[in-house]
């Protein structure tokens, strides 16, 4: 099997939309929070603070927190209704296929084994969620990137020296964290099945295996599969919060090499408040770069559960 196109590309294009939409509102909302904040800074060193005129800044800040709210709510709705679909569209494919190979037939039907059906469960659940959990915060968050990289190149041409340096060892950690947590999470699935395999048995003949008193020892060399499982799983969450826990020094990083590159580069008073408006850009892009790891983790998920599946 080949893996089915989406049958509702125009919801996806709408939660991809909604999900842009809301970062962008997010991004705006910390710059021009720390733009007013420093306007106000400002002008209360010179007579303008009696004409200062707060009432748009502030309501353009309203305008970005609704805006962003019901730009994720909107997201989560529409994002859930196109995935539902594709589920159901792909669940009846991958049934109808199950069905018709030669494999399933020569084997016994694939769903009267509990082993190979929690795998089945876990792989088709992998694969329906994989644009939620992964495409679609990918796409939101390059396309984020992109736009803040293009306005630091205008305002702080220096600070992209820094911050090329942080994108390249990010890229570097990523790709480490996909290779390392491909093979874990390989393992973990074969010992996973190991597990369910061994009590498969243990359970189909309970009889035979008290009366030779070997009970006890199947059940708990299958429990023993199923811990170490568990620990390979608990072992890549833990690689995952070391990515994200630097990952999440990206934004303060960024922020400060654009201040600090204008800075340097002679701006002073006024001329900082736009610089300091992009630093906070940047901040409030880190906070969505925080779960950059459940990308890369929720991509190798699917790749393995399809390469499963299509066997």
């Amino acid at each position: 099997m080949s893996e089915p196109l989406s049958a509702n590309k125009k919801h996806w294009r709408r939660a991809t939309l909604l999900s842009c939409c809301a970062l962008c509102c997010g991004i705006l909302l910390g710059g021009v929070s720390a733009w007013f904040l420093g306007a106000v800074a400002t002008a209360g060193l010179t007579a303008a603070a009696a004409t200062f005129n707060f009432h748009v800044p502030s309501a353009f800040i309203r305008l970005f927190a609704i805006g962003r709210t019901a730009a994720r709510y909107g997201e989560r709705l529409i994002g859930h209704k196109a995935a539902l679909g594709d589920q159901v569209r792909r669940r009846v494919d991958l049934f109808a296929s199950m069905a018709a190979a030669p494999a399933v037939r020569s084997a016994g039907w694939q769903l009267g084994d509990e082993a190979r059906l929690a795998d089945y469960l876990d792989d088709v659940d992998d694969v329906d969620y994989a644009c939620l959990r992964a495409r679609l915060p990918l796409l939101t968050m390059a396309a984020g990137l992109a736009a803040l990289l293009v306005c630091s190149a205008i305002i702080a041409p220096l600070s992209l020296l820094s911050i090329a340096a942080m994108v390249l060892v990010g890229a570097v950690i990523g790709r480490r964290l996909a290779k390392v947590g491909a093979v874990v999470w390989t393992k973990m699935r074969l010992q996973r099945r190991d597990g369910a395999e061994r009590l498969g048995a243990a359970m189909a003949s309970t009889i035979s295996l008290r009366a030779e008193r070997f009970w006890d020892e199947e059940c708990r060399s299958a429990m023993d599969a199923f811990s170490e499982a568990d620990d390979l799983v608990f072992a890549l969450r833990r690689l995952q919060s070391g990515s994200d826990a630097l990952a999440s020094l990206a934004g303060p990083i960024a922020g400060i090499s654009v201040v600090a590159a204008a800075w340097l580069a002679g701006d002073r008073g006024e001329m900082m408040l736009l610089p300091i408006a992009l630093g906070f850009a940047w901040l409030a892009l880190g906070e969505s770069m925080n779960g950059a790891s459940r990308i890369l983790i929720a991509n190798l998920r699917r790749d393995a559960a399809w390469a499963e599946i299509s066997q």
